[in-house]
């Protein structure tokens, strides 16, 4: 059975990995049209663009939360780290890029990022003596 999920946790982390370069590639073309933008005058952010920044926080989000399973498929353990690291991108990936929160919901992710990024910072090394053990 270990043996099964190996396999298949490797095909996935291929294919995320291909996913992650896609997104790197349109980034990149995008960023390329955005400086044109910007050099014509032009810096308002297309309807478009906005909805694909949401689908790539949703994908760093959920590529996350896939290390988390498969920490736990392997280990049947929880890795706290991953958990910390998953609350902090998702905090402050929704307060930077989401655009219809209201101003006390930006509140609220703002202060538990960087609440748990200062938890993240002063426990890490005892995150990763826990790493040790998995």
């Amino acid at each position: 059975m270990n043996f099964f999920i190996e396999k298949i946790t490797q095909w996935v982390d291929k294919l995320v990995s291909l996913v992650m370069l896609r997104l790197v590639l349109y980034m990149l073309s995008n960023l390329y049209v955005t400086a044109q933008r910007i050099a014509s005058g032009n810096m308002w952010i297309a309807e478009h663009d906005a909805e694909m920044l949401d689908w790539v926080v949703f994908f760093i989000v959920i590529v996350k939360a896939y290390k988390v399973l498969v920490s736990y498929t392997k280990h049947q353990h929880i890795n706290i780290r991953y958990i910390t690291e998953l609350v902090i991108i998702t905090c402050f990936l929704e307060f930077i890029f989401e655009q219809d929160l209201d101003e006390q919901i930006r509140i609220i992710l703002g202060a538990v990022g960087i609440g748990t990024l200062f938890l993240y910072v002063y426990f890490y090394p005892s995150f990763k003596q826990m790493d040790k053990y998995f």
